[in-house]
C-alpha cells in the first residue's frame, strides 16, 4: 500500500482527528519549528496543511519556504472571521504559493474533497474508503 505524507503544521492539532480518515494518508502533527525541521530531514511531505493562527511561526513565511523548497501543495486554514486582516493574509498566501483554502471550522467533506483534488495526479485511487 502507497501511503502518502501530509505535513499538518497547527498550534494545537484541532482539526487532527478530521485528517485520520484514510489508510492512504501518514499525517506528522507538527507543532513547532524544530519538529518541522527535524521531520523535513528525514521524510518529504506530499501536502502540507498550515494553520494561520500558529504563534511559533509565520504561516506566510512557512508557506513561501515550503513552496520554494518542495513542489507539493499546500493548504492554509484560516479562522472563519473573514474580516479585512484575514483577506489580507489569504493574498499573501496565494502570493506565498498556498494552493487551497479552507475556512474553520472544517467538515471531513471538505478535507477530503480538497486532498483529493491536491493529491489527483499523484493518487491512483481516491483517498476515501
Amino acid at each position: 500500500m502507497h501511503f502518502y505524507n501530509v505535513f499538518y503544521v497547527t498550534e494545537e492539532g484541532q482539526w487532527l482527528t478530521l485528517l485520520l480518515f484514510s489508510p492512504f494518508l501518514r499525517v506528522r502533527d507538527l507543532r513547532s519549528q524544530e519538529e518541522l525541521r527535524n521531520f523535513l530531514l528525514i521524510e518529504r511531505p506530499d501536502l502540507i496543511i498550515v494553520e494561520s493562527n500558529i504563534s511559533w511561526g509565520e504561516p506566510i513565511e512557512i508557506i513561501r519556504e515550503f513552496h520554494e523548497k518542495l513542489a507539493v501543495p499546500i493548504v492554509l486554514v484560516c479562522d472563519n472571521t473573514r474580516s479585512a486582516k484575514d483577506k489580507t493574509l489569504i493574498k499573501k498566501a496565494y502570493s506565498a504559493g498556498v494552493h487551497d483554502v479552507l475556512f474553520a471550522p472544517l467538515r471531513r467533506d471538505e478535507i477530503v474533497e480538497a486532498i483529493d483534488v491536491l493529491l489527483k495526479f499523484r493518487m491512483p485511487l481516491s483517498i476515501q474508503q
